[in-house]
């Protein structure tokens, strides 16, 4: 997440709105980075212009990737998109994938 904030500011502030974005994500869970002994970031004021996206265009680039996974990764695809696709009212999920991009 990090890298991805590198693109458009430095180091240090990328960061710290990596902590806040992802203090945002936790809330969304009704947690906190308090929750798991992290400080609470202070808040990081960040709004990048929303990217427009070509959903076709991504299904068809998803689908190729799917295609090229092993079959670890596989397993673990399939698990977190069946996952999604069960979502009830009465229980969420939550899935934090570390990964580059």
């Amino acid at each position: 997440m990090t890298e991805d904030f590198m693109q458009q500011v430095d180091g240090e502030i990328a960061e710290a709105m990596t902590f806040y974005a992802i203090e945002e994500k936790l809330k969304e869970q009704g947690r906190s980075c308090s929750d798991f002994g992290i400080p609470s970031p202070t808040s990081v004021s960040y709004s990048f212009e929303p990217k427009m996206i070509n959903k076709e265009e991504e299904l068809r680039i998803g689908q190729e990737m799917y295609a090229m996974l092993n079959q670890d990764q596989r397993s673990a695809a399939d698990a977190i998109l069946a996952a999604h696709h069960k979502q009830s009212t009465t229980a969420g999920s939550c899935f934090f994938i570390d990964g580059p991009g």
